[in-house]
């Protein structure tokens, strides 16, 4: 089995202007839906009924993850529909003269389609695109802030390339108004593929919590808005669990075969596998990721392989780390061990939190304030001065300070 691979790139669709497209696979859905022996986090897609649905709303852990499936959604949309026969059950409207666009030549070939009916390539957009794109005059309260700081606010020469094709549009309504997408989405009679992903949702929230493993990672649940949004706008849901790890040793092993190169045998996928989810966390982006990973051990490889040295350097600095936790966590089982000072000892989680916080800030690329980490230990003998000096210590030398 050949694991489908988004092909998505920025190209430029008319003069001075650029959009991003994923091309969609030839297969027939028939073919595809093999796929979901391995890919069981997207079979739920056979249980969907797009026969003339507006649209679909996915949520997955990451953007390539939702573009996945907006592939394989878009293929089952076209199979329900019977697209590309003569019993087509979907019909795009008819009366579009594309004679009311100019250089719609430049993007002529945004109408191919493969035999089943589905296009060739289809647009990603964001929300605020999408929105901005159907709007004369543009409305500031409809945009997220940092894209309204980045264009200018006045009705553009002509519609972005996206209004003058029909094909569907795979949109990322990651801080997007749902009532304005709604009201947008029934302006025009096309086949929408929404998606959020988690990352984009954790994100906010990852530099003031431990968000855990990858393994830990929640499932978003829908508000009432999200709820009342799918209902009227008369689209389905999807959300899409996390990858399997026989499908993410299939395409771990794809990947390289596809490069030239094999897995040494001495190499185990599957712990190579999770030291990655684990390492990236809520930010693990399973083809992407995988991809990255693999082209960093081909700039140690030598020969056709690529052996268990090559992601142990990868892993170094993720390796060490989890055998500092392991001593960070003995040294605060010695300090609790300690009888009584109790405002000694919760001073001393106070300073370990914020070399946390400091140490989380930083990764995550934001500013930090040095703190100086000198403490003086004073008290009469017998109370654990020498003690709590060698917790402090080592934990400080711990974390590398």
């Amino acid at each position: 089995m050949n694991i489908l691979k988004p092909e998505i790139k920025y190209t430029e669709m008319r003069q001075g202007e650029r959009g991003r497209i994923v091309t969609i696979p030839d297969n027939s859905y028939e073919v595809l839906q093999n796929d979901f022996t391995l890919a069981t986090h997207l079979k739920s897609i056979t249980e969907l009924n797009l026969k003339k649905v507006k649209g679909i709303y996915i949520q997955a852990d990451s953007e390539i993850d939702a573009v996945i499936a907006a592939l394989y959604s878009y293929k089952k949309f076209s199979y329900d529909n019977e697209m590309g026969s003569e019993n087509e059950i979907y019909d795009y409207d008819d009366d579009f003269d594309y004679d009311d666009y100019e250089d719609y030549e430049d993007i002529e070939w945004l109408q191919e389609k493969w035999a089943d009916g589905t296009f060739c390539h289809v647009p990603i957009l964001t929300g605020t695109e999408f929105v901005h794109g159907h709007i004369k005059s543009p409305n500031p309260f409809m945009m997220d802030a940092q894209y309204a700081q980045k264009i200018q606010l006045t009705p553009s020469e002509q519609d972005p390339y996206w209004k003058s094709i029909l094909s569907p549009l795979i949109i990322n309504i990651h801080n997007t108004g749902l009532e304005e997408l709604k009201r947008v989405m029934e302006m025009e009679d096309r086949f929408y593929i929404l998606f959020e992903a988690r990352a984009d949702l954790l994100n906010a929230f990852s530099l003031f919590m431990d968000v855990g493993d990858g393994d830990d990672r929640q499932e978003t649940v829908l508000n009432q808005f999200q709820k009342d949004f799918i209902f009227e706008a008369d689209i389905e849901f999807i959300q899409v669990s996390k990858a399997p790890m026989p499908y993410l040793t299939a395409l771990f092993n794809q990947t390289a075969s596809e490069l030239g190169k094999k897995i040494a045998p001495s190499v185990n996928c599957e712990e190579v596998i999770t030291q990655l989810v684990n390492y990236r966390k809520q930010k693990f982006e399973s083809i992407r990721d995988i991809e990255r990973i693999i082209h960093k051990a081909l700039r140690y490889s030598v020969g056709n392989s690529i052996g268990k040295s090559e992601f142990e350097r990868i892993f170094l600095k993720d390796k060490v780390s989890m055998e500092d936790k392991d001593l960070t966590g003995k040294a605060i089982k010695e300090l609790n061990k300690l009888i009584g000072l109790k405002e000694v000892k919760q001073q001393l989680l106070r300073i370990v939190d914020r070399m946390k916080l400091a140490e989380m800030r930083k990764q995550a690329g934001y500013p930090t304030i040095d703190h100086h980490m000198a403490a003086v230990f004073m008290g009469n003998p017998g109370q654990r001065r020498q003690r709590l000096r060698g917790f402090s210590g080592s934990y400080y030398l711990i974390q590398k300070y």
